[in-house]
């Protein structure tokens, strides 16, 4: 018969660890919170740099919004002031009149 306490030493009830970097240290997690917090803190300060109103945030669009930012290569740049007011404003316009076209067909 088996030594008991030799089993018992073998059996644990944590799962095993794989890779050392399979669970975030609380260092490495801390960091994260203090990341985060800092990147609502910018756009906060966006926010009322220009004077959006708060009810934005209920907008249908503001979390694909941010969710296609974050999916971005750090650097990326926003559109510019030129992009805004010309290229994507005329794209935007375009998809609206195909979407009234489409529901003015059916």
């Amino acid at each position: 018969m088996q030594n008991t306490s030799a089993i018992r030493k073998k059996m644990t009830s944590f799962v095993p660890r794989t890779t050392p970097s399979s669970q975030l240290s609380i260092k490495s997690a801390m960091a994260f919170k203090n990341k985060e917090h800092n990147a609502r803190k910018v756009m906060t300060i966006w926010w009322y740099d220009v004077n959006v109103p708060f009810n934005g945030v209920k907008s249908y669009y503001h979390q694909p919004m941010i969710n296609v930012i974050t999916s971005m290569r750090p650097g990326f740049k926003g559109p510019s002031y030129h992009d805004l007011r010309g290229p994507l404003l005329k794209g935007v316009v375009h998809d609206v009149h195909e979407y009234l076209f489409e529901i003015k067909a059916d």
